[in-house]
């Protein structure tokens, strides 16, 4: 449901990546930063636990910004495809420009929290992204995604909002390749166990985004 940028030039700056966080709309605004909200709280951060936690996909920052800004203990990393990434400065963390898709993007048993939000639904082929995830990942550590609904009610969202029923369409587009429901199927068959799922702002017939926790099976 992004609301502006040019799809054919792709977003420049990070800002671009996520609107929402800035829309002139209360209520969208309220959607994108309560399902960071939510995606902390899935994830389980102790905070007498020092942890490794990666943000894939981090674009701006807004959630590791949120976990500096908390003094979190935990050992922050972002990684994002975007050139201007280079440029992000946050406190306390550490920011690559890496490449989900690419085979070697992801150290091994690395990090025991790893968030994807809004990223999995924009890659085609998810074989070797998520099991560079998986690989990434401690044993029993956490994955925390979130994804687009694609109901009907999400693309009549849409419509109100960018004039068009498709996701490939209008301003700062991105093609969705698969939706919540998929992708929970997706990352199960990928060797995860799910362990909770929200959906914003209600469930049922009127949920827009899936929040959802995975644990690292075996």
């Amino acid at each position: 449901m992004t609301e502006q940028g040019d799809p054919r030039r792709g977003p420049e700056t990070l800002t671009d990546i996520v609107p929402e966080y800035r829309s002139r709309n209360p209520v969208v605004r309220w959607l994108f930063w309560k399902r960071i909200e939510w995606a902390l709280d899935l994830a389980a951060l102790d905070a007498g636990v020092p942890l490794d936690v990666m943000d894939l996909g981090c674009g701006e920052g807004a959630l590791l910004g949120k976990l500096s800004k908390a003094r979190s203990p935990h050992r922050l990393k972002g990684m994002d495809s975007h050139p201007a990434v280079t440029s992000l400065r946050i406190p306390g963390v550490e920011i690559t420009r890496g490449d989900l898709t690419k085979p070697g993007s992801l150290p091994s048993a690395a990090f025991d929290r790893v968030f994807c939000l809004d990223v999995l639904e924009h890659i085609e082929f998810l074989a070797e992204p998520l099991g560079s995830i998986r690989g990434a990942l401690r044993p029993g550590g956490l994955l925390v995604i979130t994804a687009p609904t694609e109901s009907l009610f999400h693309k009549t969202c849409r419509f109100v909002l960018k004039g068009t029923f498709s996701e490939a369409e209008g301003p700062a587009a991105g093609r969705h390749y698969h939706h919540a429901s998929t992708l929970a199927e997706a990352v199960s068959s990928a060797g995860f166990l799910c362990l909770e799922a929200r959906s914003l702002p209600l469930a049922g017939p009127l949920a827009l985004i899936r929040v959802m926790s995975f644990r690292r099976d075996g």
